[in-house]
């Protein structure tokens, strides 16, 4: 699992990423929270689906975001979550 901050993130912002599932829910799919002057926008980076969403807790996808609540200094802040990001070399290996 990898949280990294877009180039242009000023560094007011915070998120913390947590698997929950790793089972049926968790999809692999990566995401981004990004700050805008609308709100928190949540977009699904293989679907583009994308909705505004509130600060706090967030679980979906077997994942749960912890979104630090905005301010106008956040605004243009982009966060990237990659759920299986090092997946494979955290399995251990066996021979």
């Amino acid at each position: 699992m990898a949280v990294t901050g877009a180039r242009q993130t000023g560094g007011q912002s915070t998120i913390t990423a947590t698997i929950l599932d790793v089972g049926e829910q968790l999809t692999g799919d990566g995401f981004s929270v990004a700050y805008e002057e609308a709100g928190i926008r949540l977009t699904n980076l293989r679907t583009g689906t994308s909705e505004l969403v509130a600060d706090g807790v967030l679980d979906f996808d077997g994942l749960r975001l912890d979104i630090q609540a905005a301010t106008p200094a956040m605004t243009g802040d982009v966060f990237f979550i990659e759920p299986s990001l090092g997946a494979a070399a955290s399995r251990g290996r066996y021979y």
